[in-house]
């Protein structure tokens, strides 16, 4: 992994990222980078900074624009950030920096994501509906949907929101289709899962929910876990904690 801790402060540290964007740090610092089109100009960005928040704004054409939000885990100087638009290899990178207000190591870029616990859920003969709320400081355009033959993942940048392990019954992952909506002014995932088996009833839509809240506070325990073994010697037994720590993040 990425996660030993480095030797000196001004050592940079490439993190754990998402197809999104990456990002790196020091101890006094952070940068965050992703793709834009080839075409894009600096004039077509415009990017925003509050102690806890970088919100990036990219016009792909006249009537779209794609925004990509961050909710930082701990604060940054933002009267000091700054952003360039570079020209990697044969890629247009958007490259955020930022000093960090206090100087020390960050296991995350972004503070935890926790869905509300309740959704709802119905059937057809031939398909399921589940409508998951979601919170005001996830942006639907950075979801991403997978589907299994009994399990569900939705992630958000790099964590996850949203899973089922085992659904009761087998759906058809390649015909399963989820979106954004807005019911009674909240945003909801939508998904729809054709059933298998046609007409065959549901009594539940599965046997092992996970909570969203519990899986990122495993995450995150997992990644403190990694930095401190990186201060370790070899010779010390790995906490017994780990045993089964990465079954619910695959």
């Amino acid at each position: 992994g990425n996660h030993g801790r480095p030797s000196s402060p001004q050592e940079e540290q490439q993190m754990q990222s998402c197809e999104d964007f990456g990002w790196r740090q020091t101890e006094g610092d952070i940068e965050i980078y992703f793709n834009v089109s080839s075409n894009t100009k600096s004039r077509d960005c415009t990017v925003l900074f509050t102690p806890t928040q970088i919100s990036a704004y990219i016009r792909t054409n006249p009537n779209r624009t794609r925004e990509i939000e961050f909710n930082l885990i701990k604060a940054i100087e933002a009267d000091m950030a700054t952003w360039t638009l570079t020209i990697e290899e044969d890629r247009k990178v958007l490259s955020i920096h930022a000093d960090k207000m206090f100087p020390e190591r960050w296991t995350l870029l972004e503070k935890t994501y926790v869905l509300p616990g309740q959704f709802a859920w119905g059937q057809e003969d031939d398909h399921v509906m589940i409508s998951q709320p979601l919170t005001d400081d996830i942006r639907g355009g950075q979801i991403d949907v997978s589907f299994g033959e009994k399990n569900i993942t939705a992630m958000y940048h790099s964590q996850t929101i949203f899973t089922f392990e085992d659904l009761e019954n087998c759906i058809v992952p390649s015909e399963a289709t989820w979106e954004i909506s807005r019911n009674n002014s909240v945003d909801c995932l939508q998904m729809n899962l054709p059933k298998k088996e046609i007409g065959k009833w549901w009594d539940t839509i599965g046997n092992e929910v996970v909570n969203a809240s519990e899986l990122q506070q495993e995450a995150l325990l997992q990644q403190m876990q990694a930095m401190q073994l990186g201060n370790m010697n070899d010779t010390n037994d790995t906490n017994s904690n780990d045993k089964d720590s990465n079954k619910n993040l695959l």
